[in-house]
């Protein structure tokens, strides 16, 4: 799972290319690969201290009637799940250093998987404070081609960037290896359980129950597939758990699962067949 580019490759800041080739193999075949150290100190230092102190802010800004919901939406906040929060970064440094935005060692590996034409579609910082409970599994997107009983290139790429040392303890994101993969065409999923009872619809692709942790060092990065099975782990500890989140989405893919756009005050006026048509075209008139 853990791919850790040699100390002199850090030190150049470029990756050979035996240490892309490997994580973007990992990447395709697991749906998960760890990226060890590819953030320097002198950066993520500064940036995790400046997260620290959005977060604090963002948590106290936070409206008791919507923190009593399940899940909310708004602007820049918006709450995940019971102790899981997702707030908006600001557009200015160190978010924006280019070791974070434009990484040497992650950008070969994101072409390598998707090709050159991506774009940033995310870009904020997500929060388990203690206590928190384990998430149900999900997926961020599905298949784009469901029936076709073909496995296609990934189409979305996860980044989660760590600012301190995640340990087990803290709750690091658990992933069900393969599960990213789509069915034969005349295969169909099979339940698989888990030990802690919980059963998935899994193609055969998936060796088993198996279950891989995103553990990762200050500074290290987990990329996964979009489609990949995956949950936040329970936060044990006595700490926060902070994740810098980015998510990368070939140019022509919208992702309108996970994010809704912003329509005109007439749309909702229309029929639902005329709303699904016409989605897009409100949007850019609004």
């Amino acid at each position: 799972l853990h791919v850790s580019p040699r100390p002199k490759e850090l030190k150049a800041g470029k990756p050979a290319f035996k240490t892309v080739a490997r994580a973007a193999a990992t990447l395709k075949v697991c749906g998960v690969v760890v990226v060890d150290g590819v953030i320097p100190a002198p950066v993520v230092g500064p940036l995790a201290a400046q997260a620290d102190a959005v977060v604090e802010q963002q948590l106290a800004g936070v409206d008791p009637g919507a923190d009593a919901k399940a899940t909310f939406e708004g602007t820049t906040t918006a709450k995940r799940g019971e102790g899981r929060y997702e707030f908006t970064n600001p557009l200015e440094g160190p978010y924006t250093d280019d070791t974070v935005v434009q990484n040497a060692f992650l950008g070969p590996v994101l072409r390598r998987t998707m090709g050159p034409r991506i774009e940033m579609d995310t870009f904020s910082t997500v929060v388990s404070v203690p206590g928190a409970p384990a998430q149900h599994w999900h997926a961020d997107a599905g298949q784009l081609f469901p029936r076709a009983g073909l496995h296609l290139p990934a189409h979305g790429v996860v980044a989660f960037a760590a600012l301190t040392n995640v340990t087990r303890e803290m709750g690091p994101t658990e992933f069900v290896p393969g599960s990213h993969v789509q069915c034969g065409k005349d295969e169909k999923p099979a339940p698989v359980q888990y030990e802690d009872g919980s059963v998935l619809d899994l193609c055969k692709a998936v060796p088993g129950n198996r279950v891989l942790t995103g553990e990762a060092s200050r500074g290290s990065v987990v990329l996964f597939d979009f489609r990949v099975f995956h949950r936040g782990g329970p936060n044990t500890s006595d700490r926060r758990r902070a994740l810098l989140y980015s998510t990368y989405l070939r140019e022509w893919y919208t992702d309108r699962v996970n994010f809704h756009q912003q329509l005109s005050s007439s749309f909702d006026a229309l029929t639902p067949a005329r709303r699904k048509l016409f989605s897009r075209l409100d949007h850019r008139a609004y």
